[in-house]
């Protein structure tokens, strides 16, 4: 039930986010930006309300408090969000019955923007399970990190994670004056933010204290943080009118398969070698870095994988 939740609302917000952001374009970063930042000020101070709560009511006081909260943003979302979607852009029912979504999917990932997409979000995804997965077990296991410790290094990673979401969108808009294409921005914020986050890694595996280990990660987080309101503002740049909603998702859902199949996959290069999970990211994140910056290149990445997905769609 919570995952169903979570799919059906990051599904809308994505979309209302699309639909705000279309009505000021020279924005877009900025505005995303923001989003984001609001985003990893939750996972900045989340844990540390949630540690109060269990000390002083219990372990499933957390629960009942997501729950009172998600409860109230749903009202707020009901009664004080207006509805930015109008009748005309209602899909037919015809347009609804067309295909399944993986068959979506699969005409999306013909053109070259939206595997540029696939590649960065692949990066994204491998980068959060590290951080769940492979850096904690190097903290604890090599550097003989504590509970307290280790808490404290995933607060510096929000915290870095957060100043960076909240500059990459600055950056981005800041960087549109040097092309003719506004996703250019993004797409070197995209490919520079992986690059960073990656070497953050290779750095991290090579120390041996918890302070060259905590500067090593943060590099990656500043790095992680930036690439995805990056990554958010080149998705809705080359979402295809025709096809909006499942583009939007793709790279979502991209993430929750890397989701399914990466701890185990990180977990095993653990045993391998120390930090082999995030030599694994490293890795990923460099040669999908290299994938998107040649999939997404070229001066026609904008109207021609639109177009084309547009016109591929409607012969069907």
């Amino acid at each position: 039930a919570l995952g169903a939740g979570r799919a059906y609302a990051e599904a809308g917000e994505r979309a209302f986010l699309t639909d705000l952001t279309a009505r000021v374009p020279g924005n877009r970063g900025r505005i995303v930006g923001a989003y984001q930042a609001v985003v990893a000020v939750g996972f900045v101070v989340g844990p540390k309300i949630g540690g109060v709560l269990v000390e002083n009511y219990g372990p499933a006081s957390p629960f009942g408090a997501v729950a009172l909260a998600s409860g109230i943003a749903a009202v707020g979302y009901a009664w004080l969000i207006p509805e930015t979607l109008g009748n005309a852009d209602l899909p037919s029912s015809a347009s609804m019955s067309r295909g399944s979504s993986a068959g979506s999917w699969t005409k999306l990932l013909r053109q070259p923007s939206q595997r540029a997409i696939a590649a960065a979000a692949l990066a994204n995804g491998i980068g959060r399970v590290a951080k769940v997965v492979a850096v904690p077990l190097f903290a604890t296991d090599v550097l003989g990190a504590s509970p307290d410790e280790l808490g404290t290094l995933f607060s510096l990673w929000s915290l870095g994670g957060l100043v960076a979401v909240g500059s990459s969108g600055l950056v981005v808009d800041r960087l549109k004056n040097v092309s003719s294409d506004p996703a250019d921005a993004a797409r070197i914020v995209i490919c520079l933010s992986q690059l960073g986050s990656a070497a953050g890694f290779f750095l991290a595996v090579q120390t041996h204290s918890l302070q060259s280990f905590a500067f090593a990660t943060g590099l990656w987080s500043i790095g992680f943080g930036a690439a995805a309101p990056a990554l958010e503002t080149f998705t809705q740049s080359r979402a295809p009118p025709s096809a909006t909603a499942e583009a939007l998702a793709l790279p979502k859902s991209i993430g929750d398969l890397v989701f399914i199949i990466g701890p185990a996959s990180l977990g095993f290069a653990n045993t391998l070698v120390p930090g082999g999970g995030m030599l694994v990211s490293a890795f990923v994140s460099v040669a999908a870095s290299v994938a998107f910056w040649i999939s997404s290149g070229g001066g026609t990445m904008g109207g021609s994988s639109t177009s084309g997905v547009s016109s591929s769609s409607s012969s069907s």
